[in-house]
């Protein structure tokens, strides 16, 4: 009979996806062994299947390369811990986590196709460069080490279920920039569809910072009145001056429809332009939202929209937030300088330099609150009855249950009863999750 040799090359520290099934712990699918921290992994193509990160599964490895043709797949409780670089070629879908904790410099995504990204934990102090712009769905987590954007973009995405975060970011960590930014949505969910409500005043903020103006956020720099460059982004602004149209407004009105709280007069007052007048603003706008930019007339039906600015973000030292001043006897709007809810009840993240002289309480507007306009009012919430509403009773601000957050791009009042003080906030203000205060949807609905 005759021999015949066969010679197969196993690379060393290296685990090579077979496909058998799609369980990333059965060792049948792997050629050299169950990946661990200190292997890297290959995701093949042209196999029968491809790797699911499955429910309270963590898998673990140093770099990670998926192939063009194949993919990579987390569920929701699902996780991956990558030491190394993540070199995605195919497809990458995260509905859990992704942790970067390396021992070196990490490079993250790749340049595949990214169609799911949850969560992200940034925990490498060698520092972690992105090679590709991304969204965030749920959390970006800067744990440790610096996150250097370069010239890509990260979108903090907003939508009917959930509003993305920036979770506290570490003592050591924050982001470094090119020409990339962050890009940060708010959903408002002005409509007459199930859990929409009708067009609406919302006094919200952009949480960036930046010379991003608001033709170019919220008007989604729309060349002319009326366009609609990108439908189901930016919402018309309107203005009362004569010339309102060469000033970048959408048309004149009887009333300004985006203005801005002057606490010595304790009025509105309409933004001067929209052309040069900075989207970025640490007092908030008060904006009255028609719909997107698909909805010009006001006997047109409301359509949801989603309101977005790009710039950096408020981090740590010299990129902390300014310090609001409060007047004595005035109240002061205030915008949630950061891209995550916040908690007003955690004097450790909310700083006040009040003594007895400005309230220990504050005012939000809920849109879905029926004023004298049915257009929302105001909730005024405080710890003297536990947090709770007053007056509650809508979905937003359901009475008889605590409510001390504040949402990422949601502005507030606070009064000033005696001389004055300020206001100084710090990573510790941010909480985990989202309670959906811009949609009629309940506020227990939360994302954690």
């Amino acid at each position: 009979s005759n021999s015949i040799s066969i010679t197969s090359t196993i690379v060393p520290n290296t685990s090579t996806w077979l496909g058998i099934n799609t369980n990333w712990n059965d060792q049948s699918n792997w050629c050299g062994g169950l990946p661990d921290s200190s292997k890297n992994v290959i995701i093949s193509s042209s196999v029968s299947n491809y790797p699911i990160i499955g429910t309270n599964t963590t898998g673990y490895c140093l770099d990670i390369t998926i192939n063009s043709g194949s993919s990579l797949s987390i569920v929701n409780t699902g996780s991956i811990n990558i030491k190394g670089n993540l070199n995605n070629n195919g497809v990458l879908s995260n509905n859990g986590k992704i942790t970067l904790a390396g021992n070196r410099a990490q490079t993250f995504p790749g340049q595949g196709i990214i169609t799911a990204m949850d969560t992200l934990q940034l925990n490498n102090p060698f520092g972690i460069t992105l090679n590709k712009s991304i969204f965030i769905q749920k959390e970006l987590r800067p744990t440790a080490g610096i996150l250097a954007l370069g010239d890509f973009d990260i979108t903090l995405k907003s939508n009917s279920i959930a509003t993305a975060s920036v979770s506290a970011i570490g003592l050591n960590s924050g982001f470094t920039y090119g020409l990339g930014r962050f890009i940060v949505e708010r959903y408002i969910s002005t409509g007459t569809g199930s859990g929409q409500h009708g067009k609406s005043w919302q006094f919200i903020t952009a949480p960036v910072r930046g010379s991003q103006t608001i033709k170019q956020s919220w008007q989604e720099n729309a060349a002319y009145p009326n366009q609609n460059p990108n439908p189901g982004f930016g919402t018309q602004i309107t203005s009362d001056i004569s010339n309102a149209i060469s000033l970048g407004f959408d048309m004149r009105t009887n009333l300004p429809s985006m203005k801005t709280y002057d606490s010595t007069s304790n009025t509105f007052v309409g933004i001067p332009n929209t052309n040069s007048y900075p989207i970025e603003n640490s007092k908030g706008y008060m904006i009255f939202i028609r719909g997107n930019r698909y909805d010009t007339s006001y006997t047109q039906m409301a359509d949801p929209t989603t309101l977005r600015a790009r710039g950096t973000i408020y981090a740590r030292g010299n990129d902390a937030p300014p310090v609001i001043n409060i007047p004595a006897g005035k109240y002061q709007s205030i915008g949630n300088p950061y891209p995550s809810c916040i908690d007003f009840s955690n004097n450790s993240g909310i700083i006040f330099n009040r003594g007895s002289s400005i309230d220990n309480l504050f005012y939000v507007w809920d849109p879905t609150l029926l004023g004298s306009n049915n257009l929302g009012g105001y909730q005024t919430i405080s710890p003297v009855n536990n947090w709770i509403p007053v007056p509650g009773g809508t979905n937003a601000y359901p009475s008889n249950i605590p409510n001390s957050k504040i949402q990422s791009g949601q502005a507030f009042f606070m009064h000033a009863s005696g001389q004055g003080g300020t206001v100084t906030f710090t990573e510790d203000a941010k909480k985990s999750g989202s309670n959906l205060v811009t949609r009629n949807t309940s506020a227990n609905n939360t994302q954690n």
